[in-house]
């Protein structure tokens, strides 16, 4: 596989080389002590000069994980570091946190601080620790959530997500001989969310990511913000051939509404406030769709 060095390209530059526009948060290059900053230019990859003959994917080929020297230009100096290339999985998955992080910026700048953000990213477990540790730990003091769900591939999550951010408050702690000024620190349910919360959808939902939206719906939970969910929650069983080569999904459980008996299959999720994510926005670093979630949900808590 092809290595990875943890940097967005500069587009725009025509010369010899690449040059790097951005670092990565724990990529190769974001070590301390090599200095590597964006703005200078990779010429070279274990001594090959970058150039029309030789492309600078083509000189990571197969050298994940192994050390190799690149050779950079600052200005008018040249100088050469050893770096040990990731991944195009692990690179992903920096960019991952990296969009993360940014609509959690967005989240709390627009809100100034009220209100928390969280992306579910699957429909498994580790989604769902991740999701509890960010709402009851870096969270709990604020007024409300953001339930990011678009890209969600699905899973088995639907349920366990919507009883967790579906508690109800029923009870204040008053510690001995103190004033309590701010109840909202001291009650219970104290494993469940009680607060507001307001879950944006897209597209890309699919299998449970569909279903739970749709059950946040259908309890009343909170509004939905986005586009609508294609009616894609069936449980699908994987199957694969004896021969191992061929992996294939075989639809065996449908969610059915127990008010009119309807299949949720083929049947696309409405939001409450439909908002696009266009392609012009998501150059330009803005996200229309959890701008409207914070406005929506300050809305809520006021």
């Amino acid at each position: 596989p092809t290595g990875a060095l943890g940097f967005f390209l500069d587009n725009d530059y025509d010369g010899d080389g690449v040059r790097i526009e951005e670092i990565l948060d724990r990529g190769p290059l974001e070590v301390a002590e090599l200095g590597i900053e964006p703005g200078m230019v990779i010429t070279a990859v274990d001594g090959v000069e970058l150039n029309a003959d030789a492309n600078y994917y083509e000189q990571l080929a197969g050298k994940v994980g192994e050390r190799v020297r690149i050779t950079l230009r600052d200005g008018g100096k040249s100088f050469d570091r050893v770096v040990m290339p990731i991944s195009t999985r692990e690179e992903w998955n920096l960019r991952y946190r990296r969009w993360v992080n940014q609509r959690r910026d967005q989240v709390e700048r627009l809100s100034g601080g009220r209100l928390g953000y969280v992306h579910v990213r699957g429909m498994n477990d580790r989604s769902f620790r991740e999701v509890y540790s960010e709402v009851l730990g870096r969270y709990f003091g604020t007024e409300g959530i953001v339930v990011d769900t678009r890209f969600n591939g699905g899973g088995w999550l639907h349920d366990d997500l919507l009883v967790f951010l579906t508690g109800r408050h029923y009870a204040d702690f008053a510690p001995r001989n103190q004033a309590v000024d701010d109840q909202r620190f001291y009650g219970e349910p104290g494993t469940r969310w009680s607060k507001p919360t307001v879950v944006v959808i897209g597209e890309a939902n699919y299998s449970d990511a569909h279903a739970f939206p749709w059950a946040y719906m259908k309890t009343g939970a909170g509004p939905l913000v986005g586009m609508p969910v294609p009616g894609t929650a069936t449980a699908v069983w994987w199957e694969r051939l004896h021969t191992g080569d061929l992996v294939f999904g075989i639809p065996q459980v449908g969610f059915l509404d127990i008010e009119d008996g309807s299949y949720l299959e083929n049947a696309q999720l409405e939001p409450d406030h439909r908002v696009k994510l266009d392609p012009e926005s998501a150059a330009r670093g803005e996200d229309p769709q959890i701008a409207k979630a914070v406005e929506v949900l300050l809305g809520m808590v006021e």
